[in-house]
């Protein structure tokens, strides 16, 4: 049995119910999280350069680079250029 299996349904409901208090106490330490959590509390402009997102991001970039190689490769006729 895999993480996945682990793992409850989406529960389309849940952005409703309130957060455990440890957990938001633990995030609202973190100064962009805090800014981030207030309504309006970060700008368009902000958000695009927070750490998490711009590493996130660059990360999921060069996955996707991978793949495409990955799957150009499988696509090369061999002793063609």
């Amino acid at each position: 049995m895999g993480v996945k299996d682990k793992l409850k349904g989406f529960e389309p409901e849940a952005i409703y119910e309130e957060p455990p208090k440890g957990a938001l106490e633990k995030l609202t330490r973190l100064p962009y999280f805090a800014k981030a959590y207030e309504p309006d509390g970060t700008t368009k402009r902000e958000f695009d350069r927070q750490g998490a997102l711009v590493v996130t991001a660059a990360e999921l970039a060069e996955a996707a680079r991978g793949m495409v190689a990955f799957v150009a490769q499988r696509f090369e006729v061999p002793g063609k250029n």
